[in-house]
């Protein structure tokens, strides 16, 4: 074996193991996404420690830089990884659901990404960055992390919250635009100006992109469908890969970028009827690329600066951070409330997109390898990205409690927070016994059980669109945040004989039945839940709590038993995993 392959295999694998061990530590034990622990893992095993360590100890000459000091094939490699992600992020842009997640996004999430990039290139400029630079900068600050906001929520159980679409949304047209950012940015480096002739390649690219949308989602996914008929797991791949690579390289041949390619095979492939299957056979390879990318990112890291001209680096990171928390802090924040949503969802909007994205890694790159991003600008940004990464959970904790502080005091009157629209009622026409906090979709069978008996209920939920929704259905309703104790009081909590919490929020469900119980010691809660976790921090005042993937799974082991012959009172009896309280007498 050649010495250069031998080199390669040794640096893949030593890349392997030191993203294990700090995704280990970065997942496991911090409560970390992993990603962070793939660009810790590269700053171990990147030249930038070696250096470190050999001007700490005078012996610079005599010294190997890092474990790794040769990244230019770990780059291409790298670079597959990106292609890779972009394809996979093409192939869940079908126009349904591309049209269905983006709503009211599109400009709000448009004028967010104008504004950061505007504040960027001022940023950059008054730093002393040159033009290309700043405009590096400004585009770099324009995307969130779609991973990390993803993971959060779902961690959270935020996912289907009024913030949680916002924010899905959002991240697409962020995505969209992270798109276009590199298409610009490749174009600009590959023409080495700034100008009219810049934007000819990008021309060209809608031309490209348009014919081969049109010709080939009317063909390719039929060759998709031909080659699944084989049963072929090996073909499949074979044919998945191949075309992500070909269009790839003729969209480098068009003078764009091979990500822009990869994004558009997925795009064409996006309303295959073996979408999902393509998702999962190309995951693995993704996943394993990524990590080369995103360890080779934090190997470009130059720590020696800590070193040797500390006081620079430190405060451009300063700078912009200062840049990333207030400005995009601010916009989302702005964007989402001209929309009319509730403060404490803009809020939420906005401190969650307080971040540097896994796109903003790829814009950084392409400046970098091109020359156009000075080296301690290159590590200003990657350490920026890491601390932006590591702040977003405490972020996304701290909104409640910032809004509690900051924005309740001037929101007292929040159950009076209504839309113009005159059909909304805006008082409560009688007393309710029955209290429920957030009309989500678990309560709404609840709902329609109660109109049907004529009980007396008022719902309580912050969110104008489904205000609409129950002004529609005749359900008697105020809108207002259900963890606000005015709210609550102006709800008739101290009267009503049950509250049934279904709020998405597990943070905000905790703070209500605190509330609830605080005012009302007699009133029986149900709670829903989605984890173990959320029923522990919700079990100390709430009288009931139901898990929603508890309860499918007992009704669906009672259904199971059922049709196995099984009588309903052997179940009962017989079968431990069946809790009859849970089921209940009618199944």
């Amino acid at each position: 074996m050649e010495l250069e392959a031998l080199t390669l295999l040794k640096d893949i694998a030593i890349i392997m193991f030191a993203a294990l061990v700090f995704g280990f530590i970065a997942h496991k034990l911090l409560g970390q996404p992993p990603i962070l622990g793939y660009l810790f893992a590269g700053i171990a095993i990147g030249p930038g420690v070696g250096l470190m360590r050999a001007i700490m100890t005078g012996d610079i000459e005599g010294s190997r830089f890092g474990l790794i000091t040769d990244i230019g094939e770990i780059g291409a490699l790298a670079n597959l990884g990106v292609s890779l992600l972009l394809f996979a992020v093409g192939l869940e842009f079908s126009s349904k659901r591309v049209g269905k997640i983006i709503g009211v996004s599109a400009i709000s999430g448009t004028v967010e990404m104008v504004f950061m990039l505007v504040l960027g290139i001022i940023a950059g400029l008054l730093m002393g960055w040159s033009s290309m630079e700043a405009i590096l900068l400004g585009a770099v600050l324009m995307i969130s992390s779609t991973i990390i906001i993803i993971k959060m929520l779902a961690e959270r159980g935020q996912t289907e919250t009024e913030h949680g679409r916002l924010l899905v949304g959002r991240l697409v047209v962020e995505d969209i635009g992270a798109i276009i950012v590199i298409t610009l940015v490749t174009s600009i480096l590959v023409e080495d100006t700034f100008g009219f002739e810049a934007l000819i390649p990008v021309a060209i690219g809608v031309i490209f992109l348009t014919a081969m949308l049109i010709v080939g989602r009317k063909t390719f996914p039929r060759l998709i469908d031909l080659v699944s008929k084989t049963r072929s797991k090996e073909l499949f791949l074979l044919t998945i890969f191949g075309f992500c690579i070909i269009t790839a390289v003729i969209s480098e041949f068009f003078g764009l970028s091979l990500a822009l390619g990869a994004f558009l095979a997925g795009m064409i492939l996006s309303e295959s009827e073996h979408n999902l299957d393509i998702v999962n056979q190309i995951r693995p390879l993704k996943d394993i690329f990524l990590i080369i990318f995103f360890v080779s990112a934090g190997m470009a890291i130059d720590l020696s600066l800590l070193l040797t001209d500390p006081v620079p680096l430190i405060s451009s990171i300063v700078m912009v951070l200062s840049v990333l928390f207030i400005g995009k802090g601010f916009a989302n924040t702005m964007t989402t409330r001209i929309l009319g949503y509730h403060p404490k969802t803009s809020l939420n909007v906005g401190m969650s997109m307080m971040q540097i994205g896994e796109f903003s890694f790829i814009i950084a790159t392409l400046g970098f390898t091109a020359g156009i991003l000075r080296d301690e600008y290159y590590s200003v940004i990657l350490m920026t990205a890491l601390i932006s990464m590591v702040f977003t959970p405490y972020a996304m904790s701290l909104s409640p409690k910032i809004y509690n502080r900051f924005f309740l005091p001037r929101h007292k009157e929040d159950a009076t927070f209504v839309d113009d629209d005159p059909g909304l009622p805006k008082h409560i026409h009688r007393e309710p016994d029955i209290l429920i906090l957030g009309f989500a979709e678990v309560a709404l069978d609840t709902v329609r059980c109660l109109q049907m008996a004529n009980k007396n209920f008022l719902v309580v939920d912050f969110s104008p669109r489904k205000a609409h929704i129950m002004a529609e259905q005749n359900i008697e309703h105020i809108i207002g945040d259900a963890s606000n104790e005015e709210v609550l009081l102006l709800a008739g909590v101290m009267q009503v004989d049950l509250v049934i919490v279904a709020l998405s929020d597990m943070m905000d469900a905790e703070t209500a039945i605190q509330l609830v119980h605080k005012h009302n010691k007699n009133a029986y809660i149900v709670a829903r839940a989605y984890n173990d976790r959320d029923r522990d921090a919700l079990s100390e005042f709430a009288n009931d709590i139901i898990i929603s993937e508890d309860v499918a799974g007992r009704r669906l082991a009672w259904h199971v038993l059922q049709d196995l012959g099984f009588e309903d009172e052997a179940i009962r009896k017989d079968v431990e995993i069946v809790d009859p309280e849970a089921i209940g007498d009618d199944y």
